[in-house]
């Protein structure tokens, strides 16, 4: 009895399991409710070779997105084909103008389909480039070779709004320009018209091209050198037509280096040079610029009230006279003669700073003039001399009076010594003759 109702208990639990994994597998598939291409229609020329289509099913999880592709029963056998598992068409050169349908069909439930309609249109005649025709306007407004590195750049493409030199370029070219929109306003069934450049840093003998972009639009220009260029003719479906023969720019830094006196420099010009310490002038001034810079300066010196031009950087040339002031690799030794208690500017350093391209530095204020940073610079005594001197002024007034002083005493001395001379020696000759006298009355007794 025990094991007839342990068999019983084991047979319901088998059952309920086998219950539970139908009813989970059931949810778990999703059943497809309809099928559509990613487009409705296209259009080929014949005897343009191979597109491939592309149908999905709905819902996105359905559980079986298979599709398979067909020709319709009307489209079957006109030297159009599909394959059923890819979409991959392929249209034979035999094919009739005229329009195809392709038909999509769900794996799942073959009544869910979809449909597509190929458009064949006859061969289009192929396009001609014309080279002379195209340096005539190419070059007609490209006087200057050289393109800004640091803005984003577009070639000058004037005449491609003009539809007839367009056409007279690329013969045979389905374009238009319409009112005054120029290129800008390309229509989605023209061809279009592709610029592809190429680096500086790429092997010119190799075919390798940067990514063609419209012409209407700007790419950033990040490295010095030359660039090439080429026209890239497409037709609406993004197959290549024609080109046109390669041209060349020259990218460059074009904006003026703007510069200014560093912060170390302008506190040199508000501290001083100091007598007898020599000052080696710096060349690290405050430059804004993408390129390598070349500075140089030159020196002068205060000599009886004009600037005297007294050493060349560039050259390394000191003027005769003035060695003891600088040498000839730009170190200022101040002299005493150079101080002056006011702190007037003794010597300038005036500087000229020059990009790699010849373009010379303008300040922040005046992009579009010539900047030469001026440093200014005046001469202290050497440390400790200023007190030096005040000692030896305190002491000197200090000797002015005892001068002063000693000279009063002298006045009075001689106004004073004279008068007690006299006295005395009045004094002293009437004793001398009192005693002469009374020597002669006792010789007469």
């Amino acid at each position: 009895m025990k094991k007839f109702v342990s068999l019983f208990i084991t047979l319901v639990l088998l059952v309920s399991l086998c219950s539970t994994v139908t009813l989970a597998f059931a949810e778990d598939n999703v059943a497809v409710t309809g099928v559509s291409f990613d487009k409705a229609s296209d259009s080929r020329e014949v005897g343009e070779g191979t597109l491939t289509v592309k149908a999905t099913v709905a819902p996105s999880n359905a559980t079986n997105k298979g599709v398979v592709y067909s020709m319709a029963d009307e489209s079957a056998g006109k030297g159009v084909t599909v394959d059923s598992s890819t979409g991959i068409v392929t249209i034979d050169s035999t094919a009739a103008i005229g329009e195809y349908i392709i038909v999509a069909a769900s794996s799942e439930n073959s009544a869910l389909t979809a449909r597509f309609t190929l458009k064949l249109t006859a061969p289009r005649q192929k396009i001609v480039f014309n080279e002379e025709k195209f340096w005539t306007y190419l070059d007609a407004e490209n006087k200057n070779y050289k393109m800004d590195m640091k803005s984003s750049f577009m070639v000058s493409n004037e005449w491609l709004k003009d539809s007839a030199k367009v056409a007279e370029v690329f013969e045979n070219i389905n374009y238009m320009v319409e009112d005054d929109e120029g290129y800008k306003d390309e229509k989605d069934n023209l061809d279009k018209i592709y610029i592809e450049y190429r680096t500086p840093s790429e092997d010119p003998r190799e075919e390798k091209w940067g990514d063609a972009k419209l012409v209407t639009s700007t790419f950033s220009v990040n490295t010095s050198g030359w660039w090439t260029f080429r026209y890239l003719i497409k037709d609406k479906n993004d197959k290549e037509l024609a080109r046109s023969s390669s041209f060349v720019r020259y990218a460059e830094d074009l904006t003026n280096p703007v510069v200014d006196l560093s912060d170390s420099m302008k506190n040199k010009a508000k501290d001083g040079l100091t007598s007898g310490i020599t000052y080696s002038i710096s060349t690290s001034l405050s430059i804004t610029d993408s390129s390598s810079t070349t500075v140089t300066y030159i020196v002068e010196k205060l000599v009886k009230g004009v600037w005297t031009k007294i050493y060349d950087s560039e050259s390394k040339e000191v003027t005769k006279g003035y060695e003891n002031n600088i040498s000839t690799s730009g170190v200022i030794t101040p002299v005493d003669n150079d101080i002056n208690k006011d702190k007037t500017p003794v010597y300038k350093i005036t500087y000229t700073v020059v990009d790699s391209y010849g373009y010379e530095g303008v300040s922040s204020g005046e992009n579009q003039v010539e900047f030469h940073p001026e440093l200014l610079l005046f001469v202290n005594a050497p440390e400790g001399t200023e007190k030096q001197a005040q000692k030896i002024e305190a002491w000197k007034i200090v000797l002015y009076v005892i001068a002063g002083l000693s000279a009063v005493g002298i006045v009075v001395l001689l106004c004073i010594k004279p008068k007690q001379a006299t006295e005395i020696g009045t004094k002293v000759n009437y004793n001398k003759d009192s005693d002469e006298k009374e020597d002669e009355s006792q010789d007469n007794k």
